[in-house]
């Protein structure tokens, strides 16, 4: 049964390897689209906890949360 198990890890882990590189019709893959758009995320995801933070040590009756556009 282990040895199902490994067969069946090993195809999913290359399955995704292969799903993630293949390239489109403008030559460019997933992976590289996730490369490019990476800087943006994490900086939203800094922002978001920051004001995540800013929300928590305001006192509970000024605090007045609300979604800030993300």
């Amino acid at each position: 049964m282990k040895l199902f198990n490994l067969i069946a890890l090993g195809a999913a882990a290359a399955y995704g390897y292969n799903y993630i590189t293949k390239k489109d019709a403008f030559g460019k893959s997933k992976l590289d689209s996730i490369k490019e758009n990476a800087p943006d995320w994490i900086d939203k995801a800094k922002k978001m906890g920051k004001d995540a933070i800013e929300n928590i040590n305001q006192p509970s009756s000024s605090a007045n949360y609300n979604n800030q556009g993300y």
